[in-house]
């Protein structure tokens, strides 16, 4: 009896830990690039096996419309803009998206890069999260992380005029205001800027920062 209990047990957590689970296929991914890097990008990951793949333009600003009153640069404020973007093209697809910006790049084997990022889409599901952290550089950094529709038509609509989009978000997973995760550390190289399983190529990749991580006047 003793162990038909434990195995009805098993299966009850297998079937939950399953329900949900998802496929390459299913995971849509959507990147802040310009058309040219763009190309190169959907050629990366339809190799991988990703084939929901779409872009978001990058926004430059010559001239603040947007804050009456702002303490970011205008960088950051076209930073905000893209991301907030990406947030209603998760809302129009109606399922949880992973946003990477065009400098993303990794270090583990392929296969095991797609492996993890089927494990964290599924996580991400399973613990009904608002933001997973795919790559981050403390509590600051945007260019990788999955997201749904439901954080993303309640964080879009913020105030981003007093801080940039990273740190505000952070900032809301730090009070638990969203439920948030950060991805542990999955390699790294002298050529890469960030943590977690996807990082910044800040050295062909220039944009916001440079290599030596110096703001630059423009985003991308």
């Amino acid at each position: 009896l003793i162990i038909l209990v434990g195995l009805l047990i098993y299966f009850q957590e297998f079937q939950s830990e399953s329900f949900n689970l998802v496929s390459l296929d299913d995971i849509p991914i959507i990147i802040i690039s310009n058309s040219q890097k763009f190309k190169e990008s959907k050629r990366r990951l339809n190799q991988l096996g990703f084939k929901k793949i779409y872009r978001v333009e990058p926004v430059y600003l010559s001239m603040d419309k947007i804050c009456s009153k702002r303490k970011v640069g205008l960088s950051e404020l076209g930073c905000i803009e893209a991301h907030k973007n990406c947030f209603r093209k998760v809302s129009e697809l109606k399922v949880p998206c992973v946003i990477l910006e065009e400098d993303w790049d990794y270090t583990i084997s392929s296969y095991d890069f797609r492996k993890k990022i089927i494990d964290y889409y599924n996580y991400y599901i399973s613990k009904s999260l608002d933001v997973l952290w795919l790559g981050h550089c403390g509590d600051a950094c945007m260019h990788a992380y999955i997201i749904g529709p439901k954080c993303s038509n309640q964080i879009i609509s913020l105030n981003y005029c007093d801080s940039p989009v990273d740190l505000k978000l952070y900032r809301l997973c730090k009070l638990k205001t969203l439920k948030c995760y950060k991805v542990g550390n999955e390699g790294h190289s002298k050529n890469h800027f960030g943590s977690g399983l996807i990082f910044q190529d800040r050295k062909n990749n220039v944009g916001m920062h440079d290599h030596n991580n110096s703001r630059t006047s423009m985003w991308y």
